[in-house]
């Protein structure tokens, strides 16, 4: 039993100079500090997290499937680049990418 124990102990000891010997540096990074701003865009910053975002998920998913559905029409004219624009790529945007509050795009 003591014999284990050692074992055990001596296996810990060497797997955490192990790591310690084999583990990059630490790279620093920036912190952004808080300017003391006013805080005069939480109502739109709630309002988009709480009304718009959720109403853009459905626009995204409707978006899609009316994109599918027109692929009929779309093809023929070779005007599916357009159409992907306006009902996949615009809601998904504006929805995932576009910052927190921002209404100005």
């Amino acid at each position: 039993m003591k014999l284990a124990s050692k074992f055990v102990l001596l296996l810990i000891v060497a797997s955490t100079l192990a790591c310690k010997t084999t583990a990059s540096p630490p790279t620093p990074t920036r912190v952004t500090r808080y300017d003391g701003g006013t805080g005069g865009n939480v109502p739109a910053i709630v309002g988009d997290l709480v009304v718009c975002r959720p109403m853009g998920v459905f626009a995204s998913a409707g978006g899609t499937m009316l994109f599918l559905l027109s692929l009929p029409f779309t093809w023929p004219s070779d005007n599916i680049d357009a159409a992907a624009q306006t009902l996949v790529y615009q809601p998904l945007y504006y929805t995932f990418q576009r910052p927190l509050g921002d209404f100005n795009e």
